[in-house]
């Protein structure tokens, strides 16, 4: 089929293209769901996670979302690294931005599936995000 753009939601019901072409969801609220579109082929939506933040730069209420398969930041020195995007809690599906969580550094980046793991502490808490980097054969 046609790959459009990942989208992500607040409740269970994900279109990101993660989980395979036969994959069902649900949506607990199909009133008032929060849908966010995120690049395609990134797998945006492949792990999600409400945070809560306690300044006032951006909105209080956040969706984390990871996309492990997202293009790199300029400064990574790789092509594809996955990525971690906040998107504020709105009916705007593309409102997202990326999360600067890397600096560059010297350690191996291309396809380290940054964002297959999203979780919070809760509220003012710390975000963890994790990737899968996988040893290359010799």
């Amino acid at each position: 089929g046609r790959e459009g753009p990942g989208r992500c939601s607040r409740y269970p019901r994900t279109r990101a293209g993660a989980a395979g072409p036969r994959s069902r969801a649900f949506n607990l609220d199909t009133g008032s769901a929060v849908l966010k579109d995120g690049a395609s082929g990134s797998f945006f939506g492949f792990a999600v996670a409400l945070h809560r933040q306690l300044t006032t730069e951006r909105p209080h209420r956040v969706l984390l979302v990871g996309a492990p398969q997202a293009p790199a930041l300029p400064s990574q020195g790789a092509n594809r690294t996955g990525g971690l995007f906040a998107c504020p809690l709105t009916l705007e599906p593309s409102d997202c931005w990326r999360v600067p969580i890397d600096d560059g550094g010297e350690q191996i980046k291309e396809n380290q599936w940054l964002g297959v793991s999203v979780s919070s502490q809760g509220a003012g808490g710390k975000i963890v995000v994790s990737g899968e980097t996988l040893p290359k054969p010799h």
